[in-house]
């Protein structure tokens, strides 16, 4: 399933909706500069659980969790997320308000979302029925339903507590956990190992586990199940979050001088990069190769260095505007290339085109005038981008893919990092999303936030198709850097 991305704050909404249905995007390297879990946090007995949410050590939020346990085993969870993270010289802020109800073994019967940020609402519904997962969508008014098949009922991310409530923990050991993956709309299963025990200021003992699958994390839990720390966790993209008081969590106007999120999600170029929105070849030599991957297209690796070779012009064969059907030019979630609005737009922005490269073009131009660059907490939504013309990047590739699909033109969403002096003094970069065109058998990176046909070759590229992945990129830019090979 696709869902969003842009720069780090944008995640939050659509993340949210994964943590319900188990799907972290964690890190695993331990924060150790995180407030210690105080004898106050850990001597409250409420049902309400508060903690503060981190990145980078700067806390930019808080959580509360409710339980509501019943005498067969079951139980009704409730969390709330409040955000306000400094971003661009703003402080962006957002609500996200997660439910679910939980059956005695730890499976999902039925999960709730909603989200308030900047530029509207969204709600979701997931409710699970024998082995079908249906997913109910509300975003501003503009309603969607999917179902998906499942072989087991999935879990939610705080029922481990149910399992571990269950087991008698030891350091090696290991069980399973179900879940639901979005991104390849399978069942899957998460293996929890448990790594050791630790003492706690209250001299009562808890556990570290870690969850390998396709996500990962690293948590504190009681033998209650109770999680108490989750390092590089919460939603990906590096978020910590630590049992507090009440009066901890909320305290977020302490803080002094925090720094802008941006600054802290942005990965320096060493070397000198003249006119970086001119150029077409791009090699570098990144401070871990793992990081960045081979696409056997523009991006390909040689030995440790990463380059970026984009296609010629000249080779590109004029071809007609629409393709025959394919994965690229349907319509997804929040790519609404069905919505009559979309194809109304697309149809009126490209009369005069004859070709496909003409019609992106026109598109391309079209994104880039129309839509208004500012930074926001919200879910990328191509048919409310059209209506608000503001958004940041990924709203602005949410919008053009769902025109340039609206048009029969496979489109694929793009998102990686872009070159720029602009987020921070150094040269730096940042994360950034784009789109790739096809012509024939070659696929043509363009960039709707720049109005680029192609986008230059700073553009380096982490995943397709996704704008869910942003969560991994944002956890990792503070840890790589670029050596500047050869450029032109």
């Amino acid at each position: 399933m696709s869902s969003r991305i842009l720069i780090f704050v944008e995640t939050v909404a659509i993340a949210a909706f994964f943590v319900l249905i188990g799907v972290h995007l964690f890190t695993d390297e331990p924060r150790s500069n995180l407030p210690k879990i105080t004898k106050e946090a850990l001597a409250s007995d409420s049902l309400e659980k508060w903690n503060g949410i981190f990145f980078a050590e700067q806390q930019v939020g808080y959580s509360l969790n409710r339980k509501y346990s019943y005498k067969d085993g079951s139980m009704d969870l409730d969390q709330r997320y409040v955000f306000q993270m400094p971003f661009g010289g703003r402080v962006l802020s957002a609500i996200i308000a997660t439910s679910a109800s939980i059956g005695k073994n730890g499976e999902v019967k039925q999960f709730d979302l909603y989200t308030e940020n900047t530029l509207g609402t969204f709600s979701g519904r997931g409710i699970i029925q024998d082995k079908t997962l249906i997913l109910e969508f509300n975003q501003n008014g503009n309603q969607q339903t999917m179902t998906f098949d499942i072989d087991k009922p999935p879990q939610v991310a705080q029922s481990i507590e149910t399992i571990v409530q269950n087991k008698e923990l030891a350091a090696g050991q290991k069980f399973s956990v179900p879940y639901f993956d979005p991104q390849t709309q399978k069942s899957t299963e998460m293996e929890i190992v448990v790594e050791g025990n630790a003492v706690l200021e209250n001299n009562e003992e808890a556990w570290w586990i870690n969850a390998k699958g396709a996500s990962n994390f690293r948590a504190l839990i009681t033998p209650e199940g109770d999680i108490l720390r989750q390092e590089g966790s919460i939603m990906g993209f590096g978020l910590s979050m630590v049992r507090m008081t009440q009066e901890q969590a909320r305290d977020l106007d302490q803080k002094n001088a925090p720094k802008d999120i941006r600054s802290l999600s942005t990965a320096p170029l060493k070397g000198k990069l003249k006119n970086p929105r001119e150029i077409s070849y791009l090699q570098v030599t990144p401070s871990t190769a793992a990081f960045v991957s081979d696409f056997g297209d523009h991006q390909t690796k040689q030995g440790t260095d990463l380059i970026i070779k984009l296609p010629a012009l000249d080779d590109i064969s004029p071809t007609t505007v629409a393709a025959k059907p394919n994965e690229w030019t349907k319509s997804s979630p929040f790519i609404f290339s069905k919505h009559q609005d979309i194809i109304a737009r697309a149809k009126q922005e490209t009369q005069t085109a004859q070709t496909r490269q003409q019609a992106v073009q026109a598109l391309l131009q079209f994104v880039a005038t129309h839509m208004e660059t500012i930074p926001s907490f919200s879910i990328p939504d191509g048919l409310q981008a059209l209506r608000s013309a503001e958004g940041n990047a990924d709203a602005h590739t949410s919008l053009f893919v769902s025109l340039s699909r609206a048009l029969g033109i496979p489109t694929k969403i793009v998102s990686g990092i872009v070159f720029t002096n602009k987020v921070d003094p150094q040269s730096t970069f940042h994360y950034h999303s784009w789109a790739e065109i096809q012509f024939g058998d070659t696929w043509l990176p363009v960039d709707p936030t720049f109005n680029q046909f192609p986008a230059d070759a700073t553009h380096i590229k982490f995943f397709e198709n996704t704008f869910a992945k942003q969560v991994e990129i944002l956890s990792i830019l503070n840890r790589l850097s670029f050596q500047l090979v050869q450029a032109h």
